[in-house]
């Protein structure tokens, strides 16, 4: 990529595939949403213990998150403080 890529007020609708945890304690997850692919996504602040609670396939919406150019410049999305997370 040519520099930093980034949207915000991003909602998605998809379900839990698998789940990583970076050594800085941010818990990242990769999430499937239909036939579109996977996309990388981090959890902060109060939504990172989510991860801990939530099981493969689980489906859930993101509201307001936001993407950004993460690890290896591939895009990922972001769900900070003010984003919603709603479990299916």
């Amino acid at each position: 990529m040519n520099g930093p890529l980034y949207f915000a007020n991003i909602d998605l609708i998809g379900c839990l595939r698998c789940v990583f945890i970076n050594i800085c304690s941010t818990k990242t997850k990769n999430n499937k949403n239909g036939d579109s692919g996977r996309i990388r996504i981090t959890f902060w602040g109060d939504h990172a213990p989510l991860v801990d609670e939530l099981d493969i396939d689980t489906g859930m919406q993101l509201i307001d998150a936001y993407s950004k150019s993460g690890f290896n410049d591939e895009i990922e999305l972001s769900v900070g403080n003010k984003s919603r997370v709603v479990v299916l």
